[in-house]
């Protein structure tokens, strides 16, 4: 058989148990196992100066402090649930979902920065961009949502369209806004 002719054979239930089963050796495995080690403590080390830094924040009196604090902290959660998605789940709905986290939080950073920094100049692109903004979060949650909920693989597309999307929406951010 081809490569080709085997592209075309559906899997079955027994190649599925197969695969979990050799997943399951291969996460038994010493290299494994000190790679969860690392990976965790990488996360908990981000975790943890993130939220320290977001703590700071609070203790500022500018004005973006505390929406600078609470996308910190937001971003912390990011980070736990993508240490959490790695190291239980694979099915790809989730992974979008934090991918697509991660993308409105940078448009998230932006916002806060746009909205809180006093400056004349900011404070009239903030006036006229407005609308923009506004319809951008409503783009981003339509995005999140509905891609999550689509967010399939397929035998011939292993790249659900939804990431397509995600980062189509992602570069249109900067690209409106820029």
């Amino acid at each position: 058989m081809t490569n080709e002719e085997e592209a075309d054979v559906p899997l079955t239930a027994n190649d599925d148990a197969t695969a979990a089963a050799d997943q399951t050796e291969v996460d038994k495995h010493w290299g494994s196992i000190v790679k969860d080690i690392v990976t965790i403590g990488k996360a908990l080390f981000c975790i943890i100066t993130t939220l320290k830094a977001a703590f700071q924040w609070r203790k500022s009196d500018m004005k973006m402090a505390k929406p600078a604090s609470a996308l910190l902290m937001f971003n912390a959660l990011i980070v736990a649930l993508v240490t959490i998605y790695k190291h239980t789940s694979k099915t790809i709905a989730p992974l979008f979902f934090l991918q697509a986290l991660s993308n409105y939080s940078a448009y998230l950073t932006f916002i806060v920065l746009l909205t809180y920094v006093d400056n004349e100049k900011i404070a009239t692109i903030r006036k006229k961009w407005s609308k923009l903004l506004a319809g951008m979060h409503v783009a981003w949650w339509l995005v999140i949502i509905i891609g999550t909920v689509l967010c399939k693989c397929k035998d011939r597309a292993v790249y659900p369209i939804s990431f397509v999307v995600s980062d189509l929406l992602f570069f249109a951010t900067y690209y409106f806004l820029g």
